[in-house]
């Protein structure tokens, strides 16, 4: 759907899920229906017919600098992700999970709604994975403590994983990925991030990608995304 141009990622689910799609003539009310070539959509009354088969995708793996904006367009006229990208691409990529300015490393981009779905929804499990250097050391107790999930200003942060490096650098591994969501944590923790980049999504990592550049992501770790 998202494809078609309808609308965004979340936008398209709750429509799903309030039942305003119709797909073949059929009322769809689950957000894991996936298009298939021919298949005929009706949204307020309009008629979509989903033609997928010529549609070169594009799968994209880039190292964001600091101070660079996740977003195709900034109010401020701020350098975003998109700045870095050739051309060609901007017109056709989308991002699949937001970096804050001050956060670094990997960004994936893509033109395939299913691929992009399956790594920012919740349910698929997929795991991404940190680098945390704090302002001041934290107790590991109560690190402990929280790691199991944690009520931070009425929004719940679920179990996280994590390795310890020294009192104030870590690995933080996410199940979910929320907004600002290790920053909040160690906030919590009377501490502040100082550094933060993000080494990996799934089985895609940045390896020896050097900040700013991007690269094809390798056909391997795309199946193994598509096929969960």
């Amino acid at each position: 759907m998202r494809d078609l141009g309808i609308g965004s990622l979340r936008e398209c689910d709750n429509l799903i899920q309030t039942k305003k799609i119709i797909i073949n003539n059929k009322t769809i009310d689950s957000p894991t229906y996936y298009l298939k070539e021919n298949d005929v959509l009706l949204y307020q009354n309009k008629k979509y017919i989903f033609k997928n088969s010529k549609k070169i995708k594009y799968y994209i793996k880039l190292n964001k600098p600091e101070n660079i904006i996740c977003s195709k367009k900034d109010e401020y006229n701020r350098r975003t992700i998109f700045d870095l990208i050739f051309e060609n691409y901007k017109s056709k990529l989308n991002y699949a999970g937001r970096l804050d300015k001050d956060s670094v490393g990997l960004v994936v981009l893509s033109n395939d709604g299913d691929f992009i779905y399956k790594i920012t929804h919740p349910k698929f499990n997929i795991k991404k994975k940190y680098y945390v250097i704090l302002e001041n050391n934290i107790k590991f107790t109560d690190l402990k403590k929280i790691a199991n999930g944690v009520i931070i200003n009425k929004v719940k942060y679920s179990k996280f994983e994590y390795k310890i490096l020294d009192n104030r650098k870590f690995y933080i591994t996410l199940n979910e990925g929320k907004k600002h969501e290790i920053r909040n944590i160690f906030e919590y923790l009377n501490s502040k991030v100082i550094h933060l980049k993000r080494l990996s999504i799934g089985s895609i990592s940045l390896d020896n990608l050097v900040e700013g550049e991007y690269m094809q992501i390798d056909d391997k770790k795309i199946l193994n995304i598509l096929n969960m």
